[in-house]
């Protein structure tokens, strides 16, 4: 069979290429029983006529739903209920958003729904990658289009809309009340995550791996979000029908049928789903990595320094103490829970005599490039402060601590620190 290769998020329907495949399906010799050429073409046109007559009653079906939804109030016109998305592929198909959606688990990979949320973060983000008409229109072309989550694990970086499908997969594979939530931000179109409880529903924010309790007590949200339009997940479909979509005034009780039209769970389940993909553990040698940054970026620090005719000196024991520091910073962004770091502050002070100064300024990144760390140290006024610090008795630090999730996502964090006794020079 011959495959067209599209031509990714550049909008051209031209293909790039094409992929001859020829495959050879060899029966199983110590097998007694064989199927007859026949049988196995009939049995394949069967399942395509089913899989043909099931899409055309959904879209007949999903045709009278719309209908009835827009019926209901002119309002609904402006609201972002989005049943279809388009496939990133050359065929440009047009599937239901359930389809997207199925339970994925990450058995002794990711531990805890916070983990999966901070792995999902780590992908890379093409925030100018047409979002809003991705999140509203599902797609006509090129970076309008969904990816299925195996090709966003491939590239590892996409828009909001894969961020929060792999999100909520995982979620799922949780055990969480988990539901792709499509509406509006402070900033347009936007997609998240919601799970609930008997308790609370919560909103997960699958960029930045943050969460938020919905409140209606009246006290000002925390959320950026604005407006909702649907939600949805690998078995329900929901179209808002509240009276106001603003999300503050907003009911989450999905069973109330005064506030939210459903779609019918038997008519969803003729759609097929993606196919399962499995998440592989990290292969990244952590320690090898820290200590191949550390010196790229203390040989970086060195250079700068001499360009300037500046002497540069390295405190290692010192550089040891702030790896615990980094620590906390990377469990408070996976955790949202604030580190206690009086024994960081205590080694600090125990090791900055009278007459000496200290300053340190962390980083984070999500690639492990020393030129692109580099890069941004010269970019940020404080590291540069840092860099070029002219004082008596100065002395250096660059401390990298790696932490490594599934699919080689990797989080970097670099702490540049100088040590000098003294004023320096602002």
């Amino acid at each position: 069979m011959s495959v067209e290769l599209g031509g990714g998020s550049t909008g051209l329907k031209v293909p790039v290429g094409v992929l001859e495949l020829q495959i050879e399906l060899i029966p199983n010799p110590t097998s007694r029983t064989s199927v007859a050429e026949e049988d196995i073409i009939a049995q394949i046109n069967a399942e395509r006529t089913n899989k043909t007559a099931a899409e055309r009653e959904f879209l007949v079906y999903a045709r009278r739903w719309w209908e009835e939804y827009h019926n209901v109030s002119k309002d609904h016109a402006n609201r972002i209920v989005k049943v279809f998305a388009q496939l990133t592929s050359a065929t440009q198909v047009m599937l239901p958003v359930t389809s997207w959606v199925t339970p994925m688990i990450a058995n002794r990979i990711l531990d805890s729904p916070q983990q999966a949320a901070r792995f999902v973060a780590l992908l890379g983000y093409d925030a100018d990658v047409g979002t809003a008409s991705a999140v509203t229109q599902g797609g006509t072309a090129g970076s309008d289009s969904w990816m299925s989550t195996h090709a966003f694990l491939l590239k590892g970086q996409g828009h909001v809309c894969n961020h929060t499908i792999l999100l909520c997969n995982l979620l799922l594979g949780f055990g969480l009340d988990a539901y792709v939530v499509i509406g509006r931000d402070e900033n347009g179109p936007h997609m998240w995550v919601m799970t609930k409880t008997t308790e609370e529903v919560i909103f997960w924010e699958s960029v930045t791996g943050a969460r938020y309790v919905h409140v209606l007590d009246g006290r000002p949200p925390t959320y950026m979000y604005t407006h909702v339009g649907c939600v949805f997940n690998h078995t329900v479909f929901y179209g808002n029908i509240q009276a106001s979509d603003h999300v503050r005034s907003c009911t989450f009780n999905l069973d109330d049928e005064t506030c939210w039209k459903p779609m019918s769970t038997m008519k969803l389940k003729l759609c097929k789903k993606q196919p399962k993909v499995p998440i592989h553990p990290s292969t990244i040698d952590c320690l090898a990595l820290e200590e191949s940054l550390e010196s790229s970026l203390l040989n970086f620090v060195k250079d700068h320094r001499d360009g300037m005719g500046l002497t540069c000196a390295w405190n290692a024991e010192f550089s040891y103490i702030l790896a615990q520091a980094l620590c906390s910073y990377e469990h408070e962004k996976c955790y949202g829970v604030v580190v206690d770091n009086r024994y960081f502050e205590a080694a600090v002070k125990a090791n900055v005599r009278d007459g000496y100064t200290f300053k340190g300024y962390p980083m984070h990144f999500s690639h492990c490039s020393d030129r692109r760390i580099g890069k941004a140290f010269l970019q940020s006024r404080t590291c540069i402060d840092i860099l070029e610090t002219v004082g008596q008795l100065v002395t250096h630090c660059v401390r990298v601590k790696c932490f490594a999730y599934a699919e080689n996502v990797v989080s970097v964090w670099v702490m540049l620190a100088v040590r000098y006794k003294g004023v320096a020079p602002s």
